[in-house]
């Protein structure tokens, strides 16, 4: 079977072993004094290398995730011996979640450790009974972690075409179809008209010529289907067993290139073509992409600005936060963190943003998914950001300190007014029917 390239293997490795050591350096510095002046660092790491991780498996998955399957590549790829195709989601999607998640486990069990000593009986049973739960719950994760690393390293989920028949692998189950299996004037095309990938369903002249082995046999033994969560026209695999299944005299070429383009000519024939022409590119769609453009520029500057203030004025800080009879000295998220972390993920949306908005540039409607969504995330996070705030609007109520907490609550009202602004008028901008007729146009009609 093929297998993904190298470098996309060694960088979901890379990363899922930062983020284990980010994890290991929490439960390190979970041990120690919060006064200790590298915790906020090391939390702050924790933090930058899961969204790292985040943009390395995610940026190269969503453009595939978000596309029009009907414009997905009507081909093969092309190795010796098969026709193969390649997953449309990362592997690497999953682990991220799922060590999100197990950092959310890990974060609520370490501190019950500290409390099985506790001297009163009923209260020590119960700590004990949420460490037992929580531990197994971090188990069972860690478990699916090592086996979503796996299945990335051998490239997750493959499917390849053989002279002999159809092999897949997914987990837990190893396939091989033989052609001859297969009844003659199948399988059906599939529906287009859904967000799911969905499943090819087969149907078998020869069910006892069907090869299947691990713990996934017998539910395709009841529902023998192939998933076409693949990264191809969602006829094409269709089209192509149907193919083979009644051309027998073409398999033995399956693996060359001469018998893939005499392949593709053959079924791809009707299918709906795209080059008809694009409306021009509607002023609502021009202005949204500038918008997009000048709100993470923007956003990126104002964020550093109040990370700034927050490194500079750190002493002056925690002593306004002290002033009001808080500690503010115990706190590692009195000082730089907060707006550190803040700058990261303003980074990460800035970047996200610029790669969408190039896409709605050229008419992407994947793109348009992608912007508007990214829109809803940056509205809510002003949402958040007015209700949490930061270390440097202390500074406003802090003797001697007008001048210095003006120019913090004005970088910090432009940086909210910003983000909430230019993620509503995004949104609206691209749902309106002008922006809808450019980005899903509609072939001329012919005289």
């Amino acid at each position: 079977m093929r297998r993904e390239p190298a470098f996309s293997r060694i960088l979901v490795l890379a990363g899922t072993v930062l983020a284990a050591a980010a994890y290991l350096s929490v439960v390190w510095a979970g041990n120690q004094p919060v006064r200790s002046g590298w915790l906020p660092a090391v939390l702050g790491g924790w933090v930058l290398v899961v969204i790292g991780l985040g943009l390395a498996v995610l940026v190269p998955g969503s453009s595939v995730l978000f596309s029009d399957r009907m414009k997905r590549p009507a081909r093969f790829e092309v190795s010796p011996g098969g026709f193969w195709l390649k997953p449309v989601l990362s592997p690497g999607l999953g682990i991220v979640a799922q060590l999100i998640v197990f950092g959310f486990f890990l974060g609520q069990w370490l501190p019950q450790l500290g409390d099985l000593d506790n001297s009163d009986p009923v209260s020590a049973q119960i700590d004990r009974v949420g460490t037992v739960l929580t531990g197994t719950l971090i188990a069972v994760w860690t478990i699916i972690i090592a086996f979503s690393v796996i299945l990335a390293w051998f490239g997750g989920p493959a499917l390849e075409l053989t002279p002999a028949g159809i092999r897949s692998r997914r987990p837990f189950q190893r396939l091989l179809i033989p052609w001859e299996a297969l009844h003659t004037g199948g399988p059906l095309r599939p529906g287009t008209d859904v967000w799911s990938t969905g499943a090819l369903r087969l149907s078998f002249a020869q069910p006892d010529l069907v090869q299947c082995r691990g713990l996934m046999g017998a539910m395709f033994r009841r529902n023998p289907s192939l998933a076409l969560a693949y990264d191809a026209h969602p006829w094409l695999l269709a089209d192509t067993i149907r193919w083979y299944a009644e051309h027998p005299e073409h398999r033995a070429g399956i693996g060359t290139q001469e018998e893939h383009d005499r392949l593709i000519a053959a079924v791809t024939a009707d299918y709906p073509r795209h080059d008809f022409p694009r409306p021009p590119r509607p002023t609502l769609v021009t202005l949204t992409v500038w918008l997009a453009v000048a709100g993470a520029i923007g956003g990126v500057l104002l964020a550093a600005a109040n990370l700034y203030i927050a490194v500079a004025y750190q002493d002056r800080i925690r002593a306004a936060i002290a002033a009001t009879g808080e500690s503010g000295e115990a706190d590692p998220f009195n000082g730089p963190l907060l707006p550190a972390i803040w700058l990261g993920l303003v980074l990460t949306g800035a970047v996200l943003s610029l790669f969408a908005a190039r896409g709605v540039w050229k008419g992407g409607q994947g793109a348009r998914i992608g912007l508007i969504f990214l829109a809803v995330l940056v509205v809510l996070s002003a949402c958040l950001g007015s209700c949490f705030g930061t270390p440097t609007l202390s500074l406003l109520d802090a003797p001697n300190e007008e001048v210095l907490g003006a120019i913090a609550i004005a970088i910090w009202s432009a940086h909210q007014t910003l983000a909430f602004g230019a993620g509503v008028t995004t949104i609206v901008l691209l749902l309106l029917p002008a922006a809808d007729r450019y980005f899903r146009p509609r072939p001329v009609a012919s005289a």
